[in-house]
């Protein structure tokens, strides 16, 4: 019978720290045939990591399942998988978490494919605990609009939404593009609104700052080609 397997990732690629990963991931990788990951250089570096007991890192298929897979070729990938056992990562943290794994999640579970998962560190949430704003009422929204008057509408509609219902809203960005976001969120969002960045998480380099906007700066944080989170609660 077929099984889809969701596996976590870590959040620092560089980091060979096991520790994050629940004991029982490495026995869970033993009953794989295949890998779904968005890029094949990070789904090798995953499978490294793991003692696959007589089996090396490139003796598992990889397919790929990213930004550009259309529909047609998950129905492809969900017709080979067969009944076979296959595992799910994201290039970092948790599967179909601001990744495009659920695409798959999904279509597996509409034929009735039975579906696992491991829980592990989310940068998403993550940085929410380290913060310290809002976790009980909290929303995502991945990346904002890139043009300046659509991320205007869309911070000043979440602000709004975070005063009246004590909401955290949590958002990401392309790392080379940090700075510029930031400068975009402190002319547009309120003087007291708490605003939070957290950088680089779970690497020696990592970073959390919050404060009221009035008190950022774009200098307030080095953000340059840093994976960060950013959040904000409206007061």
């Amino acid at each position: 019978m077929a099984k889809l397997i969701l596996l976590p990732n870590l959040l620092n690629p560089k980091s060979e720290d096991l520790s994050f990963f629940p004991k029982k991931v490495e026995e869970a990788l033993q009953q794989i045939n295949a890998l779904v990951a968005e890029d094949e250089k990070q789904g090798r570096l995953f499978l490294k990591r793991f003692s696959l007991q007589g089996r090396t890192f490139r003796d598992i298929p990889i397919h790929l399942l990213n930004e550009h897979t259309a529909e047609g070729q998950i129905e492809d990938l969900i017709k080979k998988m067969g009944e076979e056992t296959w595992g799910v990562i994201s290039d970092s943290g948790c599967p179909c978490l601001a990744d495009p794994g659920f695409r798959f999640v999904a279509k597996a579970r509409q034929k009735g494919i039975n579906v696992e998962g491991f829980c592990s560190t989310s940068s998403i949430t993550l940085a929410l605990m380290l913060s310290g704003l809002n976790g009980q009422t909290f929303s995502f929204w991945g990346y904002l609009p890139r043009t300046h008057e659509e991320l205007k509408k869309r911070l000043i509609m979440m602000e709004k939404l975070s005063r009246e219902e004590k909401m955290t809203q949590i958002f990401i960005e392309a790392p080379y593009r940090n700075h510029a976001l930031l400068e975009q969120c402190i002319s547009i969002l309120q003087k007291d609104t708490l605003f939070c960045i957290a950088c680089d998480l779970t690497s020696p380099s990592q970073e959390i700052m919050v404060q009221e906007m009035k008190k950022w700066k774009i200098d307030s944080m080095n953000l340059h080609k840093r994976p960060a989170v950013f959040l904000f609660q409206a007061k």
